[in-house]
C-alpha cells in the first residue's frame, strides 16, 4: 500500500479511478473495504473542486480530528495487565483501551 497525500488522486475520473482504487492507498490504520467505498463516494462528490480548495478542506478536516498527529505507543496497564495505547497530539496526551478513549490530558 502507498501512503497518499491529499493531492495525489486529483479530480475524480472513472477511467483513472476504477472500482477499488482506494485500496492501493494507506489512508488509516484499520482500513476496511466498506470505508474505502465511502472514501471513493466522497471523492466522486468533490468532482470539479479546485486543487487548492480541496487541499485546504483536507487540512481543515484532518486537523479537526481528535487523533490528528497522534504518535501512538503500546503500554501495559499495571493494574489490569491490559494493553493501552498512549500518545501525544498537538492538543495533549491521549490514552486508549480497545479503541476507546479513556483519558484526554490537554496541554
Amino acid at each position: 500500500m502507498k501512503i497518499v497525500d491529499s493531492a495525489v488522486l486529483g479530480d475524480y475520473d472513472p477511467v483513472l479511478h476504477p472500482m477499488g482504487y482506494v485500496s492501493e492507498y494507506k489512508l488509516i490504520i484499520k482500513q476496511t473495504e466498506r470505508l474505502e467505498e465511502k472514501i471513493s463516494d466522497y471523492h466522486k462528490q468533490l468532482r470539479g473542486m479546485n486543487n487548492v480548495v480541496a487541499e485546504r478542506e483536507f487540512v481543515n478536516l484532518a486537523t479537526s480530528i481528535e487523533t490528528y498527529g497522534f504518535d501512538p505507543y503500546v503500554v501495559k496497564d499495571g493494574k489490569q495487565s491490559q494493553d493501552l495505547v498512549v500518545g501525544a497530539t498537538c492538543r495533549g496526551i491521549l490514552v486508549f483501551s480497545k479503541n476507546q478513549l479513556l483519558k484526554n490530558i490537554p496541554w
